[in-house]
């Protein structure tokens, strides 16, 4: 993923956490809860890391993590922690913050916001434990039932592939 690093004055904050931005300290994030704008996911392990003015990259970037500061995914994929409070996760669920443990990700169910797409399945938890999913971070307004933009490029993509083939063809019988 590609991450950015964010002040915290939260120390309970760790790999895998959504954070939202923290309304009494400028510029900084806490961990997501039900009543927070989610602003990401924070990196476990970044391929490339935005440091104030510094863009780091290569093994060990973690190490370049300033103390009092969490590297947040701006784009990629992450793992995310998770509630199973709305059902299980199937691969392709848009996740959204949690309406009970802060820092975690749920199913999505309703429309609003979500904080990326699920790019594997958890169904079990044993009690009293947790569990990650990796998550495609897409930061986004959902509504079920409706076609997404990223799934319009697919099938516009779909569609011109479809059409310049049949086209090829066409011209081949006349």
């Amino acid at each position: 993923d590609y991450a950015e690093t964010y002040s915290t004055q939260d120390s309970s904050i760790k790999a895998a956490d959504l954070v939202s931005a923290d309304k009494y300290n400028a510029g900084n994030v806490v961990k997501a809860s039900s009543t927070s704008v989610v602003i990401g996911i924070v990196s476990t392990n970044p391929a490339a890391l935005i440091n104030g003015s510094a863009f780091i990259s290569g093994a060990g970037i973690l190490d370049h993590v300033p103390a009092g500061q969490v590297p947040i995914a701006l784009a990629g994929r992450v793992p995310v922690k998770i509630s199973l409070e709305n059902g299980p996760i199937e691969i392709g669920d848009h996740l959204a913050v949690s309406s009970t443990r802060p820092g975690f990700a749920m199913k999505a169910t309703d429309a609003g916001m979500t904080v990326g797409i699920a790019l594997e399945p958890l169904s079990v938890l044993a009690s009293g434990s947790s569990s990650t999913v990796m998550t495609f971070v897409n930061i986004d307004y959902w509504i079920p039932g409706t076609i997404s933009s990223y799934d319009t490029q697919i099938a516009s993509s779909s569609y011109e592939k479809i059409s310049s083939s049949a086209n090829t063809i066409f011209d081949m019988i006349v």
